[in-house]
């Protein structure tokens, strides 16, 4: 199944209300805790950013010693 941008907005406006019904368009969709809403949202974002061909990380520089 291919995610929005929309549906994430609406994960993360709920989780910020501290709600666990989410409504988007004529679907809604209620997550039994928080914890398990949070977990959407790094299931959508994680799936969102796989397909855009950048990663986000960390790049560490070291001098020579």
């Amino acid at each position: 199944m291919a995610f929005t941008s929309d549906q994430l907005t609406a994960l993360e406006s709920a989780y910020a209300a501290g709600v666990t019904q989410v409504r988007v368009g004529d679907r809604t969709v209620v997550y039994g805790s928080l914890a398990e809403l949070w977990s959407a949202i790094l299931r959508l974002r994680k799936s969102l950013s796989s397909g855009n061909g950048y990663r986000v990380g960390r790049i560490r520089f070291r001098s020579p010693s």
